[in-house]
């Protein structure tokens, strides 16, 4: 399973000041070029290309229960945690793509193993990632928009965490 995503951040520009400062911040010729379908809206559009990566869920338990006069104590493993979630979340604090600039992989907590004695294992931390709001999502192998973050607080999913595996306790049964 390819747990890696591939994303494109785009900023559409609002207000004439930021039009002109970016104008006068464009890149020269032979500077590398916006992606393919963007290059005409250079001059009104930010980019950034991302990559997430979804974590993986946590492995179920296979373990027996042990007790002294109790020959065949049955199965007691744990199911595994959940991954965690990346999260983009609009906010009016930003104003450009530029935290992005150096930081090109964002990746959220893997979910914990299971154990013996069906304790489940723990979840995986969500990250949440601020981008400025007028932020649009895109996948960059097939183009499709993920999200539309417009107003402040917008939230969007853009890698959800794996499922953890089931512990050998749900295929006990009653004989």
């Amino acid at each position: 399973m390819n747990n890696r995503r591939k994303i494109l951040i785009l900023r559409q520009l609002k207000s004439q000041q930021q039009l002109k400062k970016h104008a006068a911040n464009a890149p020269k010729a032979g500077a590398a070029a916006p992606p393919a379908g963007h290059a005409a809206a250079r001059q009104t559009r930010q980019w950034r290309r991302e990559r997430v990566r979804t974590p993986n869920g946590g492995h179920g338990c296979a373990s027996i229960h042990r007790e002294k006069f109790k020959p065949l104590g049955g199965p007691d493993g744990g199911n595994g945690g959940r991954g965690g979630n990346v999260i983009l979340q609009a906010t009016g604090r930003l104003r450009t793509l530029a935290p992005f600039k150096y930081k090109k992989k964002y990746r959220a907590e893997s979910g914990e193993n299971g154990t013996g004695g069906r304790c489940a294992g723990k979840m995986g931390q969500d990250i949440t990632v601020e981008v400025p709001v007028g932020t649009v999502i895109k996948d960059r192998t097939t183009g499709q928009i993920i999200g539309d973050l417009n107003a402040d607080g917008d939230t969007c999913v853009v890698a959800e965490g794996g499922r953890g595996g089931l512990g050998n306790m749900n295929f006990s049964n009653s004989t």
